[in-house]
């Protein structure tokens, strides 16, 4: 096992994890590809057609464009203070990726799972993962996608299409110094097309494994000083349907001689997607207006799981945001901008415990269901001063307000309105407003402040600082500084030294849960914190290699864990701050320009991570590996091939459970793109080519209300066929 991490250290001495992936395609290379469509087929036959002329997937990598992202001020990426990543529209489409998830699992050191309740994606950086994943921020177009009552992006994302991604940038390590809460493993900020980005209209539609059905179309036009967007996207799809051999209901099944549980039972994965997206621009004002609404089906519960039934998870989701950009004059940059999030989710009805539980005590099962509405506002305004010599300075103020504006509970377990406890044959009651709700509603309000100033104190030598400092109106304040040193050694190689704090809230059922069963929050719960050092190095030899490596190491502290307690002789479970988990390993990657018609990115991560008992992380893999080549057959005609290797799932010291088995997939992407028309382009492709069983680590904890036996499967080997239009 420790052979390929000393290659990796070996390699380091020479490389650093650098963005992959290009930005946009250059104003000359539109030309370019805008002078070959004028083309007829005997012209364009005489042409070589180079891979860069389809899709410039390291040419922009080579020449070096810029990220935003670390900083919040486009700058080159190779001298950014942080480990980042960029997957641009044209990787997205290389790829065959048809969700942000396949798209990210092409970053080293993050893993995209799926969660144990719906068919959403889980986002790992370097091993760092709860439930309900709340360690990442996750943004669209700078706004924070978060939901108050667990923290994540909610159970019901759902995941999201790709035909409006303009581009996603990606930081792997603590961003609280810039963003805030959250940005606690990393940030991922996903920038949604312009009329720039679209340059006119395009229709496309995808079929395919498990009557999947999608479609889309977007418009995007310059009118004078207007430019005007709009996108609409739909999936819908039965999903892979694997089999849960066991569940938590098993284990009481054995030790009471029951057979209550649904168990084995088809997964319900289940989903219907609608995406409808504007953004306009004028004169320095962006108004952007996205409207989701994902209505999903259920793996399972947490102790059971659950049948294909009629009942579905109904999220929907709409946000705004204005920003406005200016300059002052030569020495001041200004941004504001202004956003709403508004949310509501209806469960349906779930199923806690299955007919029969408690060795039959409860011939109905028991039952729960909730309907949240939460209101996100936020204001910020920052401005980049210029105007000092050898520095860069950036100051920036804002307010945040999340609301929980309505919970509605209702079930036929806990207490019924006026306290009393409910039998086992009870009906389902509504308990909403009362006492006896699992939440009430809620608002935090934060204000914060943060500088930063970015020093070129000599020739090739950059050191960044900055320090933010955040007051939450319901557990307090937190200051997180960073710093990074950036040193040019010569134009081939650069070298980072990083280190940065980070903070991530605590969710509202962390706070304040009860009714629920065993589970029981806490209104003195406090944030988890944790340091990273990072030191990363870029090595670019000549214009088609480039070679990376970032070595790692952080300290999570007041870990927000469940632990045991006994009240009045009732066993319960309450959130304190009682965890801790260390981290440490490396990130390398490789990127070569093999010849004008073909690439290749080669990645492999690897981390050891402990928690305050000594036991690994579970759930997340600690070793991965992504390979993927990109070749133009002829001048039409583009091939992809991804290979994605998971490892290490490890178990804890109290789970009897034999680890995950790792897995290997390999996808295949087929494409014709018509240069010489420029209108059609079709596609097909196959995910999981030799159908490796895949499945999803779950918790272990016998007797808790978080115990599932059976980890949950992963799709089998699935087919997909596409075809666009541009006009």
């Amino acid at each position: 096992m420790k052979y390929p991490i000393y290659c990796c250290l070996y390699l380091s001495l020479c490389c650093y994890q650098n963005p992959v992936f290009a930005i946009n395609i250059s104003e000359e290379r539109a030309a370019a590809l805008e002078s070959l469509s004028l083309l007829d087929l005997e012209d364009l036959q005489e042409i070589e057609i180079k891979l860069d002329d389809v899709f410039d997937i390291f040419g922009a990598l080579v020449r070096d464009k810029s990220v935003s992202i670390a900083t919040g001020e486009a700058q080159k990426a190779s001298v950014a203070p942080a480990v980042t990543s960029v997957i641009t529209a044209q990787d997205i489409e290389a790829m065959g990726a048809r969700t942000l998830a396949e798209a990210l699992r092409s970053v080293p050191g993050m893993y995209v799972g799926t969660h144990w309740l719906t068919d959403s994606p889980t986002y790992a950086v370097r091993g760092l993962l709860t439930a309900t994943n709340p360690e990442i921020l996750v943004m669209i177009d700078n706004v924070p996608i978060k939901a108050l009552n667990t923290g994540g992006v909610g159970r019901g994302w759902g995941d999201l299409p790709v035909a409006n991604i303009a581009r996603v940038e990606i930081i792997r390590g603590p961003g609280s110094a810039v963003y805030g809460a959250d940005a606690f493993s990393g940030v991922v900020n996903i920038l949604t097309k312009t009329a720039a980005d679209m340059k006119g209209g395009e229709a496309g539609a995808r079929i395919g494994s498990y009557d999947t059905y999608e479609g889309w179309v977007q418009y995007g036009k310059q009118l004078g000083e207007l430019d005007i967007a709009a996108s609409l996207e739909v999936i819908n799809s039965d999903g892979f349907n694997g089999i849960v051999e066991s569940d938590g209901q098993s284990f009481y099944d054995q030790q009471l001689g029951t057979s209550a549980s649904n168990a084995p039972t088809e997964v319900d994965n289940r989903k219907e997607n609608y995406d409808l997206n504007l953004n306009m621009g004028y004169q320095g004002w962006r108004l952007h207006a996205l409207y989701q609404s994902r209505d999903l089906g259920y793996n399972a519960s947490s102790l059971t799981a659950s049948p294909k039934t009629g009942d579905t998870l109904e999220d929907n989701r709409f946000l705004l945001s204005l920003t406005r950009q200016w300059q002052l004059n030569n020495d001041w940059d200004l941004q504001g901008q202004l956003s709403y999030y508004y949310r509501d989710i209806d469960s349906g009805l779930f199923t806690s415990f299955p007919a029969g539980a408690f060795g039959g005590l409860d011939p109905d099962g028991m039952h729960f269901a909730w309907y949240l509405e939460q209101v996100n506002t936020r204001g910020e305004f920052s401005a980049f001063y210029h105007g000092f010599n050898e520095h860069t300075v950036r100051l920036g103020v804002g307010y945040a307000q999340e609301d929980l504006q309505q919970f509605n509970w209702r079930s036929d377990f806990g207490l019924d309105a006026q306290g009393n406890v409910l039998a086992f044959d009870s009906p389902v009651v509504d308990v909403s407003g009362t006492d006896a709700s699992a939440l009430s509603t809620a608002v935090r309000r934060n204000k914060f402040i943060y500088a930063q100033d970015t020093w070129n104190f000599a020739t090739n030598w950059s050191l960044t600082t900055g320090l933010r400092y955040d007051d939450y109106s319901d557990f307090g304040s937190t200051i997180n500084p960073r710093f990074a040193l950036v040193h040019q050694f010569n134009e081939t190689f650069t070298s980072k030294l990083l280190y940065g704090s980070a903070f991530r809230s605590p969710s509202l059922e962390e706070q304040s849960v009860k009714n629920t069963g065993s589970i029981v929050g806490n209104a003195n719960i406090q944030p988890e914190e944790i340091e990273t050092w990072e030191l990363a190095f870029v090595y670019r030899p000549n214009d088609v290699l480039n070679l990376n490596t970032n070595l790692f190491t952080y300290r999570a502290t007041d870990k927000i864990i469940r632990l045991p307690e006994d009240v009045s002789g009732i066993q319960i479970e309450r959130y304190q701050n009682a965890g801790e988990q260390t981290g440490r390993g490396l990130e390398a990657e490789l990127r070569w320009k093999i010849n004008v018609k073909t690439s290749l990115l080669a990645n492999y991560a690897y981390v050891d991570t402990e928690d305050q008992n000594g036991d690994p992380t579970p759930i997340v893999p600690h070793q991965t590996a992504y390979l993927r080549a990109d070749h133009l057959l002829g001048n039409n005609w583009f091939i992809d091939a991804q290979v994605n290797w998971v490892a290490l799932r490890k178990r804890t010291s109290i789970d009897p459970r034999p680890a995950t088995d790792n897995y290997t997939t390999v996808d295949l992407s087929l494409r014709y793109k018509g240069l010489s028309t420029g209108s059609w382009d079709f596609a097909v492709g196959l995910r999981n080519l030799f159908d490796d069983n895949m499945y999803e680590s779950m918790f272990y904890n016998p007797g808790t209300s978080s115990y599932f036996a059976d980890d949950i499967p992963i799709a089998e080997r699935e087919w997909f066929s596409e075809i666009r239009y541009r006009f």
